[in-house]
């Protein structure tokens, strides 16, 4: 009876090891490395040498001998800069299928000044984009939670998230010197110790939590002349809150902004000023409130020169936006 069970024992032991080395192993498309997660799915892995080409386009999948993998996640350190290494990437464009971004993901490249993170992700590691110049950043989707210094030392000056959005970790925009207007969603739950460490530029902070989120310790290191905007009837409850206090003007705002909709797999997002369209077929069109066409086209980022309603038109449906 024991010979049996330890023979069993051994077997499982066997199969284990057998399965994490048949996912351990790293192949190479088109110089980008992939590390395989499941049977199925894959991730980008570090690539540590300098690419030909300074563009970059992860595909939705990728194959390896006779299994074609889905890429879900772009894996730690995928595009790490260490020293010139990788420095000299000027753009990146991720498949709709990724779902993570992980830890230094895309720690200090100096050379990408766009970057959307695409509607299926839900998590960004800790110092993911730490010490980017990244000019231009759009959420597409409900990411839940952002990692510790994820937008620290980062430059772009704005940033909405849509709704979905539960956690926000230490030090996340940390020496953030650029950020002058940034909005979270009424998912929100909590913000990480300092979460705005030494960021002192920032003018116009939004929240439409309807309850104030927790806060570790204070937001601001060394306070903040911004205004807070929350939703109507909260002003007194934010007031009087760990964190929220600080704020030296706090005004509300009626149920209204940025939304994100999702029409039969197209994504809208309205971010400041910009409409991003994420898995149309065929040309988009947007109009104002009155009706007049503002834009017909097939473009992913749209210019929209007035704030307020706009209608999109894509997928074959009509979606309303705020601006």
């Amino acid at each position: 009876m024991k010979v049996k069970f330890l023979l069993k024992h051994s077997m499982l032991l066997a199969a284990l090891v057998a399965g994490t080395s048949a996912y351990a192993a790293t192949f190479t498309v088109d110089g980008i490395n992939y590390e395989p997660i499941t049977e199925t799915t894959c991730r980008v892995a570090e690539t540590l040498y300098e690419l030909e080409n300074k563009d970059i386009v992860i595909p939705e999948t990728v194959t390896d001998g006779d299994v074609t993998y889905t890429v879900t996640e772009i894996g730690a350190k995928a595009f790490y800069s260490y020293n010139t290494v990788n420095n000299d990437i000027t753009s990146v464009k991720l498949p709709e299928t990724i779902t993570k971004i992980g830890d230094s993901a895309f720690d200090n490249n100096m050379n990408i000044k766009e970057f959307t993170i695409p509607a299926a992700c839900t998590e960004i590691g800790t110092q993911a984009f730490f010490n980017t110049r990244i000019t231009n950043m759009t959420v597409l989707g409900p990411v839940k939670s952002i990692g510790s210094s994820a937008f620290a030392s980062t430059v772009f000056t704005s940033i909405v998230f849509p709704e979905g959005l539960e956690t926000v970790g230490d030090f996340v925009f940390g020496n953030q010197k650029s950020l002058v207007e940034i909005e979270f969603p009424s998912t929100v739950k909590s913000f990480g110790y300092y979460a705005f460490s030494n960021c002192s530029s920032v003018e116009k902070f939004v929240c439409k939590a309807a309850t104030p989120p927790s806060v570790g310790i204070l937001l601001f290191t060394k306070g903040t002349t911004a205004t807070l905007y929350v939703p109507k009837g909260s002003k007194d409850a934010y007031a009087a809150a760990t964190g929220w206090s600080s704020f030296p003007t706090i005004e509300e705002i009626e149920p209204t902004g940025v939304e994100a909709v999702d029409a039969e797999g197209v994504k809208v997002v309205a971010n400041g000023g910009v409409i991003n369209v994420a898995g149309a077929e065929g040309d988009v069109e947007v109009y104002n409130a009155a009706g007049q066409l503002l834009y017909k086209g097939a473009d992913e980022a749209i210019s929209v020169p007035a704030k307020g309603i706009t209608i999109v038109k894509v997928g074959g449906k009509a979606v309303k936006v705020a601006l």
